[in-house]
């Protein structure tokens, strides 16, 4: 079959790998000029011997346990896979000394996957997709530095949420937010300002603290089951580019064209590109949500409705040198770097770029490179490298409802457009979700193709 592609964020590459992997003719649409999944990797030049370094904006990391499908593809890729050391610091306004954890279980990837078996039985009972099952569980937090009463605290307090959380999940239905459910457990406010919230929003959820408060409750608790474990944090040594670059072998690509509208005929879909017109067998969009419904003008009412229901949120990213954004003592520089605002409900995370690509320090970067997510001050003047503007899906009891209709449009008969992404799945939108989306339509389509 020809099929066509309209977006290359990793939901549309994955999405025509497999699809031409199967002996479809697929053509990938791009309105950028660059493939979406790497469109703001960076390229810095050492100072000291005009040599570049490459980093991925924003950092892109995965845990091989939690995000399997990931894993998976990226193996058959035949690409190398490097830990990455995910020491955490954490800090709230102008705090002199930081809060630091070194975990076994890493806090940062820990929480990345959301579906577990109490998520599975609460989407059947909604009717939307399958999930993984839940990792068996443990009590040991790892070997600490001395505990002061702070992060005794903090440890007690998580222990308590994921304990009770996995007691509540039996019961729990989605129609309670994450902020009502700490609220009636009555966590503490610096728990939740200092540590919780900041670790959810600024690297796993990138979104706002009201963003957070919003989430089902029972999505957020289910990933609480997953933060133990010794499995690391990972990477693609050599970046998303080269993840573009396999996933983009034998499709054919069409950079800077935009699509102008896609419609759906009896035995074909007809799609519309730089003033010409194509026919093809199916077309996925595999855009932002927010963006399919101006891309299908003549959708019925009911699916852009659907479409427009997913909300999202800006979310800036800078690439700076700005040692400002970091705790005040160096010695307690870490890999990620949390900060909360003393003033008001949101936190950012920055990425200390040389000790994630650890790479760089054999191609002589010895100048801090900073990369951070959600920043709450502005970078100083002349410090600044990249700044990005990102998109991020909300998530909240709502979105239970939209999940069920997208797969309700998805089953109709003689069904030739597609859509595709993170926010398409159950849960947290993240790479994993994208690549089960991508692996669900495309499994759909063939399964179209094998009717008689």
């Amino acid at each position: 079959m020809k099929i066509a592609i309209i977006g290359s964020g990793i939901a549309g590459l994955t999405a025509s790998h497999l699809l031409q992997k199967t002996g479809h003719e697929v053509h990938l649409f791009e309105s950028q000029t660059k493939i979406g999944m790497s469109a703001h990797t960076i390229d810095i030049a050492s100072p000291h011997n005009g040599l570049s370094v490459c980093g991925d904006v924003p950092s892109r990391m995965f845990n091989g346990a939690l995000w399997p499908s990931v894993l998976e593809l990226y193996q058959s890729l035949g690409l190398k896979i490097t830990t990455i050391d995910a020491t955490q610091s954490y800090r709230r306004g102008d705090e002199i000394s930081a809060l630091q954890f070194q975990m076994p279980f890493q806090w940062t990837n820990g929480i990345l996957k959301t579906a577990g078996s109490s998520l599975l039985a609460l989407a059947h009972s909604v009717g939307v997709g399958e999930a993984a099952s839940v990792g068996s569980l443990s009590r040991d937090f790892g070997k600490q530095r001395p505990i002061s009463e702070q992060r005794a605290k903090f440890l007690s307090e998580i222990n308590r949420l994921r304990d009770q959380g996995l007691r509540d999940l039996r019961t729990l239905g989605p129609d309670m937010p994450f902020q009502e459910y700490l609220d009636r457990n009555r966590f503490s406010s610096e728990f939740c300002d200092t540590f919780l919230f900041p670790a959810l929003s600024s690297t796993v959820c990138t979104c706002s603290h009201e963003a957070i408060s919003n989430y089902p409750a029972v999505i957020l608790l289910e990933a609480m089951q997953h933060i133990t474990g010794a499995q690391p944090l990972c990477r693609v040594e050599q970046g998303a580019r080269l993840v573009s670059e396999r996933l983009t072998e034998n499709v054919n690509v069409k950079l800077a064209t935009p699509v102008r509208d896609v419609e759906q005929g009896r035995d074909s879909v007809t799609l519309t590109a730089t003033g010409k017109r194509f026919a093809y067998d199916h077309v996925i969009i595999a855009t932002q949500a927010n963006q399919a419904a101006s891309v299908c003008l003549r959708l019925p009412d009911f699916e852009a409705s659907i479409l427009k229901g997913f909300q999202y949120e800006d979310v800036d990213v800078v690439v700076h040198t700005d040692d400002r954004f970091m705790p005040l003592r160096k010695n307690q520089w870490s890999v990620f770097n949390f900060s909360a605002s003393s003033q008001n409900h949101e936190s950012m995370c920055t990425v200390w770029m040389n000790q994630f690509h650890t790479n760089w320090q054999d191609e002589a970067m010895t100048q801090p490179i900073f990369q951070t997510i959600r920043p709450i001050h502005d970078v100083e003047s002349g410090k600044m490298i990249r700044k990005a503007k990102l998109q991020r899906p909300l998530v909240d009891c709502r979105s239970w409802n939209l999940w069920q209709q997208l797969r309700k449009i998805h089953r109709q008969p003689n069904r030739r457009i597609w859509f595709c992404g993170s926010y398409a799945m159950p849960g947290i939108p993240l790479l994993e979700s994208a690549v089960e989306s991508a692996k669900e339509i495309s499994n759909a389509i063939s399964n179209v193709q094998e009717q008689p």
